[in-house]
């Protein structure tokens, strides 16, 4: 049931952020006053300090991360949990690609092309990728621990990471903020869809093993 209210929410609020910029409403004059405001305020000290940052959440940086996430669950003998942990981070990186040929927005005009991909703007990459990363395993994390505490310190650095690398790519000038925005969530959407299914499924095979005994 949380997990479908966090799909509901997240996949509303995409709609609504995407109706409103392909729409050219308010959100849309906001993002290129927004990103002109924070282009004359940056200073070189920070960009430095966000390239560095931004170079974190790249797919190839994302992947090698899960990839070692993927090797401790196989380790622990948790292959299925692994198996679903590698199809859940390729499928939100299919989806975002999805996501990023059907609308199509261009990069701000400003954009540095050295830091900005060759791919569309909306959504963000850096964005719904990172927020799939923390998302799916401060849910790992959790569900094995079953600690609340260790969840809660999780959630905390997971969620100030992913608003990190999302400034970052405002500060830079590669996104605007609605595209940062919604970036986090279709993230959010697609943890919801994964964690769910992740339920069933180890639920299913819980029920199997008891059944054979």
């Amino acid at each position: 049931l949380a997990f479908g209210l966090v799909l509901t929410a997240a996949t509303m609020a995409f709609v609504i952020i995407a109706e409103d910029v392909l729409g050219g409403g308010r959100m849309a004059v906001f993002d290129i006053a927004f990103a002109t405001a924070l282009q004359d305020a940056s200073t070189p000290v920070w960009q430095r300090f966000f390239v560095l940052v931004s170079w974190l959440g790249q797919g190839w940086v994302l992947a090698i991360l899960a990839v070692l996430v993927a090797v401790v669950l196989l380790v622990r003998g948790q292959t299925e949990l692994a198996i679903a942990w590698l199809a859940a981070q390729a499928g939100g990186g299919l989806l975002n690609r999805a996501l990023k040929e059907t609308f199509e927005r261009t990069r701000p005009d400003f954009a540095d092309p050295v830091l900005a991909s060759a791919s569309w703007s909306f959504p963000s990459g850096h964005a719904m990728g990172t927020f799939i990363l923390c998302g799916l395993g401060c849910y790992i994390l959790a569900r094995e621990t079953r600690s609340w505490t260790v969840g809660a310190v999780a959630v905390t650095a997971g969620v100030a990471w992913c608003v990190v690398m999302a400034f970052s790519r405002l500060y830079l000038g590669v996104h605007y903020a609605s595209d940062v925005t919604a970036g986090i969530v279709a993230g959010a959407a697609w943890v919801a869809v994964c964690a769910s299914r992740v339920e069933v499924l180890l639920r299913r095979t819980a029920v199997s093993a008891f059944a054979r005994r």
